[in-house]
């Protein structure tokens, strides 16, 4: 059964945002989330290319899971700024019967992946900055596009903030258990996320909210003195800017002080969450992999939006 496009509105959205606030003249071309730009004019552009080029796997988790690229000029990724790079990147599950198209910009993801759910169930694929992400210096917001059913459904959770630089992604590991979703940046305490079709949330469907600061709020509750109310809490901003029309800048600073020292201490009694030191990819692979020998026999151009 063929899964249609996985397609993230948000994705787009920003993308053509972007490309409005640096003022840039991008060709905006229609097509799965990710879509590529150009500076080209329109006179100057061919159509969409068509490489005739064999598909390769760039990512297995098993011997019935992986992930294929299609419709690629190289390995090298230099196109994400025009539209001489519209590969296609596809998820397939043969036993499910799965083949369904994700975000061409996986490809270009540096960092680390592992998806270790020996239930089956659990899926996330990082996207990269790029298309009108790369221009300027605004950059953009970079999602990681994840299932709790196998690849049947699919949501998007953000992972990346202002981001221009595909070389950025390698300070990244993404994990996936049988529980839950792990996002490390270089050794900061990592983000965690229960997975489970159960879990409901306004990241997606079966994506509970981080684990991390859940437990923290919870325990800033159960711990909090009379003297510091709850809103300090529930909401530190909001509070701060009424304390602060309220009382002297003495107190102010004093009231400040006194509830960072709360926090503090119970942050403290709150275990971090760590990446399973267990967790492999069944197949053993924990980065992408693109063989730049595979090269195409030749390209054709055609004004239709779907290349393959």
């Amino acid at each position: 059964m063929k899964q249609p496009p996985l397609k993230s509105a948000a994705f787009v959205l920003v993308l053509t945002g972007i490309a409005l606030l640096n003022g840039c003249a991008i060709i905006a071309l229609p097509g799965a989330a990710g879509a590529v730009g150009s500076t080209r004019s329109n006179s100057e552009w061919k159509g969409y290319p068509k490489y005739d080029v064999d598909p390769q796997v760039i990512y297995r988790i098993d011997d019935h899971r992986y992930v294929t690229m299609e419709n690629y000029p190289d390995c090298e990724f230099k196109n994400h700024v025009s539209v001489d790079g519209i590969q296609v990147v596809r998820y397939h599950d043969d036993k499910m019967g799965i083949n369904t198209e994700l975000v061409a910009s996986f490809a270009a993801y540096k960092g680390k992946l592992i998806i270790a759910a020996p239930g089956g169930r659990n899926l996330a694929f990082p996207s990269t900055p790029w298309g009108a992400c790369t221009y300027g210096e605004k950059g953009c917001s970079v999602y990681i596009d994840y299932s709790t059913d196998g690849g049947i459904t699919w949501g998007a959770i953000q992972y990346m903030q202002y981001a221009t630089d595909i070389a950025r992604t390698k300070e990244y590991s993404v994990v996936v258990t049988d529980d839950a979703l792990y996002i490390q940046q270089g050794n900061a305490t990592p983000r965690q996320y229960p997975m489970g079709s159960q879990l409901s949330s306004a990241r997606g469907p079966g994506l509970g909210e981080e684990d991390f600061r859940a437990r923290i709020d919870a325990a800033l509750a159960a711990a909090r003195p009379p003297d510091i109310p709850q809103e300090a809490i529930d909401d530190e901003r909001s509070y701060s800017n009424k304390l602060q029309q309220q009382v002297s800048q003495e107190e102010y600073d004093k009231a400040k002080r006194r509830l960072w020292a709360f926090e503090r201490q119970v942050v403290a009694t709150v275990p971090a969450p760590r990446i399973p030191a267990e967790a492999r990819t069944p197949s053993g692979m924990d980065h992408l992999v693109c063989d730049p020998t595979i090269t195409p026999r030749g390209v054709t151009y055609s004004k239709s939006a779907s290349p393959i």
